[in-house]
């Protein structure tokens, strides 16, 4: 079974990992409910092979189940994308 695989662009990024910081305008990819890279833009990404969301045309679009923003880590931050 093939992986889903989502990027997420044009929203603030706020990293955890000191020598990315936060970043406006970047990119996450996500694979399944796993953020598995963040770019600095959606050009980082562009030869993946994934539906695209441009988070600046709907933001309430992108959700997690549980209603806050997607995030790395916890026990489990399943995304929504509506």
């Amino acid at each position: 079974m093939s992986a889903k695989r989502t990027v997420i662009s044009g929203g603030l990024i706020i990293s955890m990992d000191p020598e990315l910081g936060d970043v406006t305008g970047g990119a996450v990819l996500i694979e399944n409910d796993r953020i598995v890279q963040v770019a600095r833009s959606a050009d980082e990404l562009a030869g993946v092979d994934a539906e695209r969301i441009d988070a600046t045309d709907d933001p309430a679009r992108i959700r997690t189940a549980s209603g806050g923003d997607p995030s790395p880590g916890g026990s489990s931050t399943p995304l929504a994308v509506r």
